[in-house]
């Protein structure tokens, strides 16, 4: 789903512009990420050391080449043994979102508007800015008691 929207930030006649792009699962419960990772387990790493000992590395360095040369080849051997020993698998997070009834949609929606605050307040230099963040800072703080 794409969205693009204005929003207030309070304090000025000139709304932000954001545009977002969310995906939507059937069952948001049961969504999880992928993500990419090695596996650096015992049996791997005695492999990377096999192929370590294994290799010739006289032969890699022997001849009329710079040492630029010598460097990559040394860093492209030791990437490929890397990416023999540990292949890199798919993996997906587990579903840790824990619902929380106490959080309302105002909440939410207060907790967006900070950060937003909070982000102008570190990347503009400006006093008009500063003030108003730290009144609703003192806002915030309450609705979260």
């Amino acid at each position: 789903m794409l969205c693009a929207y204005n929003k207030d930030p309070g304090f000025s006649d000139h709304f932000s512009q954001f545009f977002e792009t969310k995906v939507l699962c059937d069952k948001i419960s049961n969504a999880k990420e992928l993500y990419f990772k090695c596996i650096y387990s015992d049996k791997n790493i005695e492999l990377f050391k096999s192929l370590l000992q294994t290799t010739d590395w006289n032969s890699k360095f022997k001849g009329n080449i710079s040492a630029n040369e010598r460097c990559d080849n040394f860093g492209n051997k030791i990437n490929a043994y890397h990416d023999i020993a540990f292949p890199i698998s798919k993996s997906k997070t587990k579903n840790t979102q824990v619902k929380v009834p106490w959080i309302t949609k105002g909440i939410r929606k207060s907790s967006e508007t900070f950060e937003y605050l909070a982000f102008l307040n570190r990347t503009c230099n400006d006093e008009i800015t500063r003030s108003h963040f730290k009144k609703y800072q003192t806002v915030y703080r309450k609705v979260i008691r």
